[in-house]
């Protein structure tokens, strides 16, 4: 049906048959439409960050706890609820399956 409405509008002839579409052309032009985009894409998130989070509490850690009293320091050891947190920074080329 493209190729009948190609002919009459004369982008192809008998002679000239170099526009005439067939299935393996539009195969070929998904193929490439698919790569050029994915290329776009990864250009956008080549310069990506993420940043993770992870967060622990311990509710029994040992604790060193200071008192200053004038001149007189005073260290002791007490026991509490302490909050771990871990960050993560990774950045880089995302690489898309095959």
């Amino acid at each position: 049906m493209a190729n009948g409405l190609l002919k009459d509008f004369g982008i192809i002839s008998d002679k000239d048959s170099d526009e005439v579409i067939d299935s393996f052309k539009i195969q070929r032009e998904k193929q490439r439409m698919c790569v050029e985009k994915v290329q776009e894409r990864s250009l956008d998130l080549q310069n990506l960050t993420c940043i993770g989070l992870d967060s622990k509490r311990d509710t029994n850690a040992l604790l060193m706890n200071t008192i200053t009293d004038g001149e007189e320091v005073r260290i002791f050891k007490t026991s509490g609820t302490v909050d771990n947190l871990t960050f993560t920074v990774e950045s880089g080329t995302v690489r898309y399956p095959t």
